[in-house]
């Protein structure tokens, strides 16, 4: 009689694990209904005829978790009272542990104060507790461990790369023929102080020392003439520009200038020089105080002796000696008066030397 009236009724899952039902006496009690076969609760889905309910366990673990996490503890909390189990995991999160790190960004990020970034790390040892700066001398074995080992280096006045591909000891190489090795250029330019030799532009000519060059699309090294270069600069100069160059190349005549011609006197080669200078004509006299050139004089090429306002003097009786150069006013056997007073002239003399320029040789 007891298995005659217990209840029949089920739970059953579908074979996807989805759903989840409650069979009732509601839905067995009705003799059309098909039997429970999993077949048939695979049909039911999210719709269940009348006496199947479906179970949202999910709902329920959710409101049981709820419950869970608002519950009281027998924890005490700093700031009175007890911990529920959702703060008492909050403050177990967020308390760090002897030796935990974190980078802190400091700064308003304006040129007066500019953000800085630093490492802390949790002291528990401290008292009280805190966070203290990393010293950055920390990170030196890091950073040095890591750095990269690739070199620049210049050998016979090119500059070359040694890439990390690199496997020798770049501190002996004297030579670019190695394999890592990458010549650095201005673009596609380059200046070379040393000659390169065929080996090291195969394709191409030797470059001489103290060239520019381009490299084309092949990789082959050109010369660049610098006649072609200083040419095409000037064809372009502003009058501005041309007007600064005539005014650095142009000779300063208040001192003794190297006017950038020669001479060959005899067999020595000599260096033309003008000055400007000033002498004392002597009153009713035809004799002066000469003038004192800038430089050791071998032969005066030309003179021009002004005085007033530019009136031209001749000159006559010339003496050189070193830099000692003595006239007279006159022409020939002829003497000249100038004045009843003394008289101060400007004097440009442009005469050849043997001593050269400084940046010369001779």
């Amino acid at each position: 009689m007891i298995n005659a009236n217990e209840s029949k009724t089920s739970l059953q899952t579908s074979t996807n694990k989805k759903y989840q039902y409650y069979v009732s006496e509601t839905y067995l009690g009705v003799s059309t209904n098909p039997a429970v076969t999993q077949s048939v609760v695979d049909g039911w889905a999210a719709s269940p005829p009348t006496g199947v309910y479906i179970i949202d366990f999910v709902k329920g673990v959710s409101n049981s978790f709820l419950e869970l996490s608002t519950s009281i503890t027998n924890i005490a909390n700093t700031t009175g009272g007890f911990y529920t189990v959702e703060e008492y995991i909050q403050m177990l999160a967020n308390t760090p542990v002897n030796g935990d790190t974190k980078i802190v960004l400091t700064g308003a990020g304006t040129p007066a104060d500019p953000y800085i970034a630093k490492l802390q790390k949790w002291d528990a040892s401290a008292t009280p507790p805190a966070w203290v700066d990393v010293d950055n001398a920390a990170f030196s074995k890091i950073v040095k461990d890591n750095e990269t080992k690739t070199v620049v280096k210049t050998l016979d006045g090119r500059t070359f790369y040694f890439s990390e591909a690199f496997t020798g000891d770049a501190s002996t190489v004297t030579t670019a023929a190695a394999s890592g090795v990458f010549e650095l250029h201005m673009g596609n330019t380059g200046f070379t102080t040393a000659e390169i030799p065929l080996a090291q532009n195969p394709g191409g000519i030797v470059i001489p020392a103290n060239t520019l060059y381009y490299i084309n699309a092949t990789g082959v090294k050109i010369a660049i003439p610098m006649n072609d270069i200083v040419y095409q600069g000037i064809n372009q100069f502003t009058n501005q520009q041309i007007n600064s160059t005539k005014l650095k190349l142009g000779d300063d005549l208040s001192t003794t200038s190297f006017t950038g011609d020669t001479i060959m006197i005899g067999t020595t080669l000599n260096y033309i020089y003008r000055g400007a200078y000033t002498t004392t004509v002597t009153a009713k006299e035809a004799n002066t105080s000469g003038v004192t050139l800038g430089v050791s004089g071998n032969k005066i090429l030309s003179i021009d002796v002004r005085y007033d306002t530019g009136i031209v003097a001749s000159v006559t009786d010339m003496t050189l000696s070193g830099t000692a150069l003595g006239f007279k006013i006159g022409s020939g056997k002829m003497y000249y008066v100038l004045g009843d007073t003394n008289i101060t002239a400007d004097v440009i003399v442009e005469f050849a030397s043997t001593v050269a320029p400084s940046f010369v040789t001779p």
